[in-house]
């Protein structure tokens, strides 16, 4: 038998499941915490949960994550240097230490000024006394022919170990700035990867699973762990994409809203004909544009573990801020129930940066020397569990504002721990995994500040969260239509929004709202919520079995597949002559027809040797040619511009055979 153990780890949890590839179904899963600061805990539960027999049978580990999304978007990562030939660095970059060299190519990739290598020396060793983690080298035109970016990565290599990023390795677009920030951040997630793997690792050999592992990048494809270590922005976007993967192997289904409701975010894709768009003009994280391929998601901040914020006037705000539920803490920890329904504060005192039910736990950091003053007290107050903000108020003798609890927790010095949407479902009755007591006791005391009974509050804080949800899923249909408003902030489209959901606003017309695909939702929380969201929207609603740990089977599930393309254009120079661009430099041809001769051949052998490089076999390849022509005055077919040649290879992880 083949079996595939498929693990996500998501911002929340982290997924196990064992998946029999012959006969297409999961034998067994498992759900942990991920815990954030020691993987290895997280992956290790998680495993723990799955029979033994199962993962003895086990030679392929395959891996989906949101440690890279998650990562880019928090800022988080290793320090960088960066090397850069041929352009002007005038935006905005993630942060790096950066000098540019001389050396220049010009947009077909003919050499114009030659490398400087004493210079190239001396940047190498000025970044290396920066005690950067890895070094990122960008050329202008690399994509045309790498000459430079390959000589600065030797020299390099001769002298220190770091990791070192080629912008061309990574990407074939033009565009030099979102290639330069594509590899910046490629080299900034090298150690998050490689944490995630080096654990998946570490877990697997205490348990005696001898097994390859692979990792989902964010098209949905499947790569092997050393790649995912030499490329790690290429996994951005992995947990929603092999959330698409196991929704078709779970349901069978190729037309449908995919809807992947997380503890952080709800990730929303459009499957057609058993497929998912992949974005243009590559993934765009936390504000970067990068040059990775990745599938077409749109991405919304609001999950199980949102933060709800709620202020006197009745104010209901949901995510996108992450935090660990009240129910959760409190299975735990009992003292944190006693301390939101003891402390007694002024009514008449409105709190602002927290709220009456925040509390805080301390995150295990191994050097505590650096802390000070109140900050040092919180933290020794916060040794023997979490505690409520007015607790550590009232044992600090200050103010709840004073203390700047969410500056620390900004900081990734605290937790913190409020209502969220999975304890409305606790306090609703609708759910009760973990402690229903402190989640109803929550409610409560909100209700208290919003002068409203605690049966309504919880009711007008549901009806809020499915409002957002509602949003959320019309604001991706219509960025999956090209239609290009903000449904939160466009006045007309909001009209037409509140015409179909709210009743006051319905005096001389009611909008109706009909998805013409069913909805296949999946994560945790998707089948609490999303019944009544696919009412609102007339869609028929599919949890299939196993819902919960969709990425995890997306993650077992998925193939190899690489693409490459070539380019050939016209270079007149007293004669017609075409030069062929190709991932390892130029060539140039006499004939247009000789040129494509040379090119399928080799990018079909280049994509199928990518693919064999990944662990795939059983490779079928797929190729376009399109010669592209402009109309002149005559007839005709007009003035050949180009002709552009792309090919795709999709491989069976060997594994499989």
């Amino acid at each position: 038998m083949s079996f595939i153990l498929g693990i996500d780890t998501g911002g929340t949890y982290t997924d196990g499941v064992v998946v029999d590839t012959v006969q297409k179904k999961v034998l067994v899963k498992a759900k942990a915490f991920t815990t954030k600061y020691d993987l290895t805990a997280g992956i290790g539960n998680c495993i723990d949960g799955i029979d033994s027999g199962y993962l003895k049978k086990t030679k392929l580990i395959c891996l989906s994550t949101t440690l890279a999304t998650n990562a880019i978007v928090e800022g988080k990562g290793g320090k960088i240097g960066l090397l850069v030939t041929g352009g002007n660095i005038e935006d905005k970059l993630p942060a790096c230490f950066w000098r540019k060299l001389r050396g220049k190519l010009d947009i077909k990739g003919k050499v114009k000024e030659e490398l400087d290598e004493k210079e190239v020396s001396e940047s190498i060793e000025y970044l290396i006394k920066q005690k950067i983690d890895a070094l990122a080298i960008s050329g202008f035109a690399s994509v045309r022919n790498p000459v430079h970016e390959l000589k600065i990565k030797e020299i390099a290599r001769q002298k220190t170990q770091i990791p070192v990023v080629c912008a061309h390795e990574l990407s074939l677009a033009l565009g030099f700035h979102e290639r330069t920030v594509t590899a910046v951040l490629d080299a900034r997630l090298i150690p998050v990867i490689s944490e995630l793997i080096m654990a998946t690792g570490k877990v697997l050999e205490t348990k005696g699973i001898k097994a390859q592992i692979m990792v989902v990048k964010g098209d949905g494809s499947l790569m092997n762990g050393d790649s995912a270590l030499n490329k790690p922005i290429e996994t951005i976007i992995s947990g929603p994409a092999a959330s698409i993967i196991g929704c078709m192997f779970l349901t069978g289904k190729k037309d449908a809203m995919i809807v992947d409701m997380g503890g952080t975010t709800t990730d929303i894709a459009n499957l057609h004909k058993g497929a998912v768009k992949i974005r243009k003009n590559g993934a765009k994280v936390g504000g970067w544009s990068t040059q990775i391929r990745a599938a077409e998601v749109c991405t919304f901040g609001i999950g199980g573990d949102s933060y709800i914020q709620v202020d006197s006037k009745g104010g209901i705000t949901v995510g996108p801020k992450r935090v660990r539920p009240l129910c959760v803490a409190g299975e735990e920890y009992p003292n944190l129930l006693n301390e939101l329904t003891s402390i007694r504060k002024d009514p008449s005192y409105e709190m602002f940066s927290e709220q009456e039910v925040d509390c805080f736990s301390y995150i295990r950091c191994p050097d505590r020397s650096a802390l000070t003053g109140q900050d040092k007290k919180i933290v020794e107050l916060l040794d023997d569990g979490p505690h409520s903000a007015l607790y550590l108020a009232a044992k600090l003798k200050k103010d709840v504002e004073s203390l700047n609890l969410s500056c620390l927790v900004d900081s990734g010095l605290l937790e913190r721990i409020s209502f969220t949407p999975t304890d409305v479902l606790h306090a609703m009755d609708k759910f009760n995994e973990w402690d229903e007591m402190i989640a109803k006791a929550a409610a409560k005391i909100l209700a208290f500040k919003t002068a409203v009974n605690v049966d309504d509050f919880i009711q007008n804080v549901y009806g809020r969260i499915i409002e957002e949800l509602t949003l959320s899923c019309i604001q991706s249909i219509a960025d999956f239509e090209k239609q290009e408003f903000d449904i939160r902030k466009d006045t007309t489209a909001r009209y037409f929004f509140e015409k179909a959901f709210d009743s006051r606003k319905q005096e001389l017309m009611k909008s109706v709202f009909h998805l013409k695909k069913p909805v296949v939702a999946v994560g945790a929380p998707a089948h609490a919520w999303m019944k009544p969201v696919c009412d609102n929207l007339n869609a028929h609603l599919v949890v299939p079995e196993h819902a919960e740990v969709a990425n995890a089977v997306g993650a077992a599930a998925g193939k190899v597949i690489e693409t490459a393309e070539a380019l050939i254009r016209p270079d007149n120079k007293g004669r017609e002559e075409y030069i062929l661009h190709l991932p390892d430099g130029s060539r140039t041809f006499d004939e247009l027809q000789q040129a494509k001769d040379y090119a399928l051949p080799y990018i079909r052998k280049y994509v199928e040797f990518l693919v064999r490089k990944e662990g795939g076999g059983d490779i079928s390849t797929f190729d376009n040619v399109e010669d592209i022509y402009v109309k002149g005055t005559r007839t005709g077919k007009g003035v050949y511009v180009e002709t552009r040649i792309s090919m795709t290879a999709v491989g069976d992880p060997l594994w499989k055979k």
